[in-house]
């Protein structure tokens, strides 16, 4: 039988997991720019990108605040939300000539932005310190007034 976890979580893990998640919405901003700059170097600034651009940043500003308030709607949202970006990004890397001379330069830094992914899915699924962090802003039922 497994012993129970502890009500309070140890300081320094939700400290970790509090790292994690910024580490996690730095990588998800940098690379949202980094392709949103290629973008716009290989087909120009047209307006429409424009503003999916802006939407983009700014629901990852919104959805990044509510997982560092600990929030645990949010935390499910960003990993279905990375599944749904990883099972579209699979036909880039299955496509004829993905790993050509030719096409390589394209699939290598898709396929880091795509473990990219996978990394920081894993990590709010399974990492103790991010368990921790969400742990440690549960609400808790205060005590009684009588």
């Amino acid at each position: 039988m497994a012993s129970p976890e502890p009500l309070e979580p140890d300081p320094e893990m939700v400290a970790h997991g509090r790292q994690y998640i910024w580490i996690a919405i730095g990588f998800l901003a940098a690379t949202s720019i980094a392709v949103s700059l290629l973008w716009i170097y290989r087909f120009g600034l047209d307006r429409a990108y424009l503003n999916r651009v802006v939407v983009r940043m700014s629901l990852l500003a919104l959805l990044g605040a509510f997982l560092l308030q600990g929030r645990a709607w949010a935390r499910w949202v960003m990993v279905a939300l990375l599944l749904i970006a990883m099972y579209i990004a699979v036909p880039v890397f299955v496509r004829p000539g993905a790993w050509s001379r030719e096409g390589l330069p394209a699939t290598i830094p898709l396929l880091a932005m795509y473990l990219g992914y996978v990394v920081i899915a894993r990590g709010l699924l399974y990492s103790k310190s991010v368990r921790a962090f969400f742990r440690a802003h549960r609400k808790r039922p205060g005590p009684v007034d009588r």
